[in-house]
C-alpha cells in the first residue's frame, strides 16, 4: 500500500488503485497528538474519522478509529476496539 500525501489531503493506494482520499487536521499540541480525517472519496465518503499519530524521522505511526467510534488513547491494538494501528515509511527516491 502507498499513501500521497499534499498539504492537508492523503490518498491511500492499493496496487494503483485509489482506495480512500481525505483531508486532514492535525494538533501537535495534544498528548498524543491528534489527526482527525474528513473521507472526501471512497467507502466511508462524507464521514469522519479520529486518530492519535508520532512521527519518528521517516516513520509515520498511526492509530484511527472506525467512523463513529472514539479516538484511541494510545498505538496498541485490541481485538473488538475498532481501531486501526498501521506505521509508514517514507519512500526514499
Amino acid at each position: 500500500m502507498k499513501r500521497i500525501t499534499s498539504g492537508k489531503q492523503t490518498v491511500l493506494m492499493a496496487d494503483g488503485k485509489e482506495l480512500m482520499k481525505a483531508t486532514f487536521t492535525v494538533n501537535p499540541t495534544n498528548s498524543p497528538k491528534t489527526i482527525d480525517y474528513k473521507i472526501i472519496s471512497g467507502t466511508h465518503q462524507g464521514e469522519e474519522v479520529f486518530g492519535i499519530y508520532e512521527v519518528n524521522g521517516d516513520t509515520l505511526k498511526l492509530s484511527y478509529a472506525a467512523p463513529g467510534k472514539e479516538r484511541p488513547t494510545d498505538f496498541e491494538g485490541k481485538p473488538g476496539d475498532k481501531h486501526v494501528f498501521a506505521v509508514w515509511q517514507k519512500e526514499v527516491k
